[in-house]
C-alpha cells in the first residue's frame, strides 16, 4: 500500500507550515529519521522545532533513528 506524506512543522502563530512531501510503502522510512535526514528538511532557523508528517489525514511527531 502506497503512503502519501506531508513533513511540516507549526509557525509562531500554530500554523502548519509544509517542509516537503513525497509517497512510500514503507513507513518506517517517513516516521523514523536520523538527525542529518532532519537537518535536511528543517530550515535552520526552526532547527529547535519539532518535525511533524502527515500520512493518511492523520499527522505524527517523526522520532529520531539510531
Amino acid at each position: 500500500m502506497k503512503h502519501d506524506y506531508i513533513y511540516f512543522c507549526h509557525d509562531n502563530q500554530g500554523n502548519n507550515v509544509p517542509l516537503a512531501t513525497g509517497s512510500t510503502s514503507d513507513l518506517q522510512l517517513v516516521l523514523w529519521l536520523n538527525q542529518q535526514e532532519k537537518e535536511t528538511i528543517i530550515p535552520k532557523k526552526w532547527a529547535s522545532k519539532e518535525l511533524f508528517v502527515r500520512v493518511n489525514e492523520e499527522n505524527f511527531i517523526v522520532k529520531n533513528r539510531s
